[in-house]
This record gives C-alpha cells, structure tokens and sequence, in this order.
C-alpha cells in the first residue's frame, strides 16, 4: 500500500512539475518567438497567416455546424484581427495544421478563448492545461455554459 501510495505520489509530482516546466518554458520561448499577422479566421481556434493555417494549441471551438459556432469565431477575430501575435509550435494535429501557443502582448489566446467560454479546453492534448480558465467560464456561465 505504502509503494502504490510513493508511485501514486512520484506520478502527481512529475505531471505538475512537467505542466510548470511547460507553462515557464513557453513564456520564455515567446519572448523570443516569430511575429504573426493575421489573414483570416476560420473557426474560434484556427486562423491563416500568410500561408500557414494555424490552429491555437490545446483548446476546441465549436465547428461550422455546431451550436455558438458563429460566436466563437467572432470573437477570435476581434480579438485577434489587426494584431501581431507571437506564436509558438508546439506540434502538427491530426490535420496537419501547425498547433501553436499565441500571444497577444501578455495574454495566451487559447487562454482567453477558454475563459470566455467561446472554446474548451481540449484535454486529449493539453493534459487539462486550461482547466481552469474552463472552470471559471462555467462557474461564471459564460459563453457556451451560459444557461
């Protein structure tokens, strides 16, 4: 009982360190990291720039056919259009497309999307990274959990 509770305990202790590591790496990263200007936006977690079709990393906004579609995406063009935004790649999804982490001066977008509730924390690949901000948008009913 004792070694399942010591490995329950080592396994808790690398997921957090690793999602501080990751939180503090990307900030330093970006510090560093290419400017992006904004063409287009598809959906509320993917936009063009130039000819690169970027899609915010760790984060799902509704599709096309899908209830607050319209809204979601809205959002991220006024949030983002006419900006230029550091990005960060973090890895290609099933599609193809260039997963980023994007800032806009201090605020990750995927974060404000999440916040907003115009998107959800995609925890398939974000391991729960925006949990939070998803907790405080249904705890708040805004956007998608607004009743």
């Amino acid at each position: 009982m004792i070694k399942n509770s010591l490995s329950t305990l080592l396994v808790i202790c690398v997921v957090l360190g690793s999602l501080i590591a990751i939180r503090y790496l990307n900030v330093q990263e970006q510090d560093h990291a290419p400017v992006f200007y904004v063409d287009a936006v598809i959906d509320g977690d993917t936009f063009i720039s130039g000819n690169q079709r970027i899609r915010l990393w760790g984060i799902d906004a509704p599709e096309t056919d899908h209830f607050y579609f319209s809204t979601s995406k809205l959002y991220l063009e006024a949030l983002i259009e006419d900006a230029s935004l550091k990005c960060v790649w973090v890895n290609n999804d099933k599609y193809k497309r260039e997963a980023m982490r994007c800032k806009l001066g201090e605020g990750d977008i995927a974060a404000i999307m999440v916040r907003e509730g115009m998107a959800v924390d995609y925890k398939d690949y974000s391991n729960g990274f925006y949990q939070g901000e998803e907790k405080e948008a249904k705890r708040n009913k805004r956007g998608l959990w607004k009743e």
